[in-house]
Formats: structure tokens, sequence, C-alpha cells
């Protein structure tokens, strides 16, 4: 695998607040993938986007081309909760099959690593449902309420007809499947032991009887970016002498979020979905490590949108809160259904920022030092955990 080299964190300057300590996490050895911390970055903003727009939607002039093009984004934006199951594939299940472990410690760390931002959110909403009753989603009986409760702790909601108390961790019920599930499967059939060239076949073999499972009898079908990540990882390490071109990665990502305009939703549509995204975005990824000084890789590359990423797990459970926040203001600015086309893509910087800005001290104080370093400083390769 081609990875780069990044400089030390050494010469800081005594007293200055430590940034790139806060968020290069992913060194390893000295060497670590930074296109693919960048994706994340990408992802993190596709998804950021997508919920501006759902907000928005009801409030924009009716024929604009605004509001088409909103409504097509919205529908158009579940690609990167896609990119990131891939990535969750690629990074976990390459942790699990380099270095066997005990299933115990494995689910203990990733308790470790989810719980404190999670439960942080999970307090403030319980707070918010108590100030703002009309908003709370808590069942008035209180038996209710409290399986309710105990459905989210679990990351029930998604995978279950349940709705979320904190409305984007609907996906973080397929991350914790996905948790929960390969070690034992490693394990089972002692993965960790069969050549390369062997798990490759098995995850296609997997995939293809996932999506046909799913496509006859209905399920969630998105679990097979999980299976494609994995795949990546695996036939990074076949020496089959492929070698994508610099560049490819972004005109893949470009058709896979294309594509999707134009499948319909549905259950056929779902599975056709699924399919085309396991298949066109790994392309995407596999530039980014094949290719470290391509266009592909230097784009994903750029610091900020590495930072971006490495915070996403912080940035994605608070944003959806300062965006309704900020929908919830905007009837006392403008008046309904009068959200102008302007304002909708002026709106869109300060947005970002109140998000950004609302999300740094849930990184900083509760995430990097409870979630990622706890007890002492430690370096992940399984870092992602979500979508």
């Amino acid at each position: 695998m081609n990875n780069r080299p990044q400089s030390s964190l050494a010469g800081k300057i005594p007293g200055r607040f430590a940034w790139e300590e806060k968020f290069e996490i992913n060194r390893r050895e000295g060497v670590h993938l930074p296109a693919m911390e960048g994706l994340r970055g990408f992802s993190i903003l596709v998804v950021f986007l997508a919920h501006y727009v759902i907000h928005s939607i009801p409030l924009l002039p009716e024929d604009s081309f605004t509001l088409s093009f909103a409504k097509a984004f919205f529908n158009n934006a579940h690609t990167a909760v896609d990119l990131f199951f891939l990535l969750s594939g690629f990074f976990i299940y390459g942790a699990l099959i380099s270095r066997p472990r005990s299933p115990w410690k494995f689910y203990a760390r990733r308790a470790e690593r989810i719980y404190p931002p999670f439960l942080t959110m999970f307090l403030i909403y319980l707070v918010l449902s108590w100030i703002f009753p009309a908003e709370s989603k808590l069942p008035t009986d209180s038996m209710k309420a409290l399986g309710y409760l105990l459905a989210n702790l679990l990351f029930l909601p998604g995978l279950f007809p349940i709705q979320p108390l904190i409305s984007v961790t609907w996906t973080m019920s397929y991350e914790v499947f996905f948790y929960l599930s390969i070690p034992l499967l490693i394990l089972a059939l002692r993965l960790y032991s069969w050549r390369e060239k062997s798990r490759c076949i098995f995850h296609l073999a997997l995939t293809t009887l996932t999506a046909i499972v799913f496509y006859h009898w209905g399920g969630h079908v998105r679990l097979i970016m999980f299976i494609s990540g994995m795949l990546l990882h695996d036939f990074l390490r076949v020496r089959t002498g492929f070698n994508i071109l610099p560049g490819v990665g972004l005109v893949t990502l470009a058709i896979a979020f294309s594509l999707m305009l134009f499948i319909p939703f549905g259950a056929t549509g779902l599975v056709m979905r699924a399919v085309a995204l396991f298949c066109l975005l790994p392309f995407t990824a596999l530039d980014c490590v094949q290719n470290p000084h391509g266009a592909t890789a230097r784009f994903f590359s750029w610091t900020p949108l590495r930072w971006l990423g490495n915070m996403s797990y912080s940035y994605y459970l608070m944003h959806g809160l300062v965006i309704k926040g900020l929908f919830y203001v905007y009837p006392l600015i403008f008046t309904p259904q009068n959200l102008s086309v302007e304002t909708f893509w002026i709106g869109i910087l300060p947005a970002f920022l109140a998000t950004l800005a609302a999300s740094l001290p849930l990184y900083l104080f509760i995430e990097h030092p409870f979630s990622l370093m706890p007890k002492r400083l430690r370096v992940h390769s399984d870092q992602p955990v979500h979508g």
C-alpha cells in the first residue's frame, strides 16, 4: 500500500494551543492515509448541506431552480453516508484482520470511542426536550419513555423502525451492527488465516447473497457498503498489478453522485443504488491510496478538510441540532414560504460556521480527551465511527 510519511508533531511553540496535535490523530508508526481523512471531511460537508437543504425546502419559492436543485441534492446526499460506511469497513476490518484480538476488547474500545460524545449530546437533547416539550420525541407514558431512551442508548433506531432522539444517529445503528458482527465473523471463519484472494472472493459472494436477499425480502441493503470497504482492503494486498490512473477517483465520485439522480427509490431502486455505489466509490478510495501525489489524493489531503474529517463524529452529532435551531428562528426573520433564493445561497457559509463553532467544544473537550486519547496518548487505525 502506498502510504505517505508525515512530519512529526515536534517543534510546537511552548504555551500555544497545539492545534496540530488535537487534529492529527491517525498517525501510526509515522505513516497514515491523509486523503482518507479528507474523504471523511468531504462526506460530512455533504451531510451538512443535505440537512441545510431539507430545512430550506419548505421555505423556498415554488417553481424556482433553487427549489428543484435542493430537492435533487437531498435525494442524492445519502451517497455521502454510504462513503462513510465504506471507510468504516476499510479501517475497522483492516485493523481486525491484521491484528486478531478478543471481540470483548474490541467492543470495549468501540464503546469508549462512541459513547462519551454521544452521551453528551444525549443529555443535551434530554434537557432541550424538557425546555421545549412541543419538540420532544419522548412518549408521555413513563415506561414507554424509558424503553425509548434505552433503545436510543443501544443505537436501535435505524435498523429498527424507531424514531431516533438525535435525528442523525440512525446511521449509528448500521455502524454498531457492523462493529458487533465483524469480529465474530472473522473469528468464526478464521478469515485472518485465509489468503487475500480467497477473502476477496468471499466478500463478493457475501455481497451478492446480501443484495439478492434484500431485493426479494427487503432489508437494509446499504450494509453492503461495509463489505465494499473490506473488499478494498484485501484487494490492495493482492499483487494484481492493477493501478488506477491518478484523478480517476474524482471522476468516479462525480459519476456516483450524478448517477443517484436517475435511480429511483423503492425496493428495486435501493438495491440498484447500493450496487452502483458498491462498484464506484471504492475507486475513489483506491485512487487516494495508490496515487498519494495524484489529483484525487491532493484534493482530499487539504489540511482543513482532513481536520474536519478527523472531528467528523462530533460535528455529525452536533450539526443537526444547530441547523434546526437556525431554522427555528428563521420564521422570526422571514415569513413562511418566503426564504429568498439569495438568502438560501448566502446563508450556507454562516450556517456551516455556526455548526463548526458549536462542534469544536464537543470535539476538543469531550471526544478528543475521552474517546481518542483516554489514559494515554493512543493512535488508531480504526478511527472512523459513523456515517
